[in-house]
């Protein structure tokens, strides 16, 4: 038997928009610029059709990238 088998699925847990905008310190709507207008960050998902976020990777990533150009 595999032994990757065995082993659980990690997933990404979807951070909603208020949420993230508080770990970035920064509003909802500055967070809509910057997707919309900037293209500075990636286009949310959208759960079940009503709930919108960012996967924790994503957030991760754009905290890094943030970091990285300081």
């Amino acid at each position: 038997m595999n032994n990757n088998s065995l082993k659980p699925q990690q997933f990404d847990r979807v951070i909603p928009m208020d949420e993230v905008a508080t770990i970035l310190n920064r509003s909802v709507k500055t967070l809509w610029r910057w997707h919309a207008k900037e293209k500075i960050i990636p286009s949310p998902l959208m759960v079940n059709g009503r709930a919108i976020g960012y996967r924790s990777t994503t957030v991760e990533a754009i905290l890094n990238s943030f970091q990285g150009g300081k």
